[in-house]
């Protein structure tokens, strides 16, 4: 079975202060020298916020927790990077759930369901992952593939484009999956666009990586975000295209005048 820990490998391509990317690293370096790196690079601007939201936040949040006032905020904010002491614990956090960021994991691939099947076993190309690709109704226009020709991708750039769709995919019909209770005739309808589509975004970004890591980081929230989902076992069929929210305020919720914002939920479950 192979294995592409992304904890360790080098998917993520960080850039410099002068614009230069530097060499590819895992997601602990990253962190560790997140005070030093300006931001990661990505071939589509839209894979960014799907990276922070889906994987970097909650990573952090779940690990450190967050600040507990904003007095601890600025504190962070003016020290520049994460602490020994901290970066101790984002490790460790990180070593607890190694398994969960393996992206072809027996039983828990990363943002994956293992096992996840149509009843005639049918597969697609990678070509639905990837927004500029032609695939099904989706042709872009002039474009210079087909369907028949899916692209070629190596894990590092797959990982990036599984929380693209995760985060982006459009509304419509798809294809349903064996014990997937919504499936009729092996299709499943009302599937909603993905969280960010609905959206739109906005992201406070600071000069490193690490300060906009704090600035999308809200504060005096303890005990209000939950946990992310990658810590419980594997969503079931019915739950595996169902697009997983971080932690957006829906009805019902009022941030700092009120009841708690929905809990952070992260593609690496």
């Amino acid at each position: 079975m192979p294995v592409f820990d992304l904890v360790t490998e080098g998917w993520l391509r960080p850039r410099s202060g002068d614009g230069q990317t530097i060499e590819s690293m895992g997601l602990r370096e990253v962190l560790h020298r997140a005070g030093d790196i300006a931001d990661i690079s990505v071939e589509l601007p839209t894979q960014w916020p799907a990276l922070l939201r889906q994987v970097l936040l909650p990573v952090v949040v779940d690990a450190l927790g967050a600040p507990a006032d904003r007095r601890a905020w600025a504190d962070g904010f003016v020290r520049g990077a994460f602490s020994e002491a901290e970066l101790d614990t984002l490790d460790t956090y990180l070593e607890d759930h190694r398994s969960r960021f393996d992206l072809f994991h027996a039983e828990t691939p990363f943002a994956q369901v293992a096992g996840l099947r149509t009843a005639k076993g049918e597969t697609k190309g990678s070509g639905l992952l990837v927004a500029a690709e032609a695939t099904g109704n989706n042709v872009p226009l002039f474009s210079a593939r087909t369907e028949g020709d899916p692209p070629r991708l190596a894990p590092a750039d797959a990982a990036l484009w599984l929380l693209h769709a995760q985060c982006w995919d459009t509304a419509a019909i798809k294809t349903g999956a064996v014990g997937d209770p919504m499936a009729k005739s092996g299709k499943t309808t009302g599937n909603p666009t993905g969280p960010l589509g609905q959206l739109g975004v906005v992201v406070p970004t600071g000069r490193t990586l690490y300060e906009t890591l704090l600035l999308n980081i809200p504060i005096g929230v303890q005990g209000r975000l939950g946990s992310p989902s990658g810590g419980g076992p594997s969503a079931p069929p019915g739950r595996a295209g169902r697009h997983r929210d971080c932690w957006t305020c829906g009805p019902g919720s009022r941030g700092e005048s009120g009841s708690s914002p929905n809990r952070p939920r992260t593609a690496y479950a």
